[in-house]
Parts: structure tokens; C-alpha cells; sequence
């Protein structure tokens, strides 16, 4: 007898799903409380504000150690 497993069944990409996620959401808390996405958003809104255009590789390299 041959068992076959249907694809929707078993997916080895949905095995790692949660903990990709898990990583995801701690970092994005990481940014949040460290303070980079309020700064980053209001960068942005001023920027736009006032029509001017806006580089994120300047801003990067203008406000983080990088």
C-alpha cells in the first residue's frame, strides 16, 4: 500500500510559519520601544508636509549608527 500526502496537507514551509512570525513580532516590538518607528514616522510625515521628497538611505544614514 503507497500513502500519499496531499500538499494542502503537509507543507514544509508552514512547519517554520510561527516562529518566523514570533521573530518578526519581537522585532518589530524591539523597534517600537527603542524608538525608531516613531522617529522614522515623523521624519516621513514632515517631509511629505512639505512636499519634499524623501530618501530613506539618507535618513538612515543621518540618524542611526549605521
Amino acid at each position: 500500500m503507497i500513502i500519499t500526502i496531499s500538499a494542502e496537507i503537509f507543507n514544509p514551509h508552514l512547519i517554520f510559519l510561527p516562529e518566523k512570525e514570533a521573530k518578526k513580532e519581537a522585532f518589530r516590538k524591539y523597534l517600537d520601544s527603542s524608538g525608531v518607528l516613531d522617529a522614522l514616522t515623523k521624519d516621513v510625515l514632515y517631509q511629505l508636509s512639505f512636499g519634499m521628497a524623501w530618501d530613506s538611505k539618507k535618513w538612515l544614514y543621518s540618524n542611526t549608527s549605521l
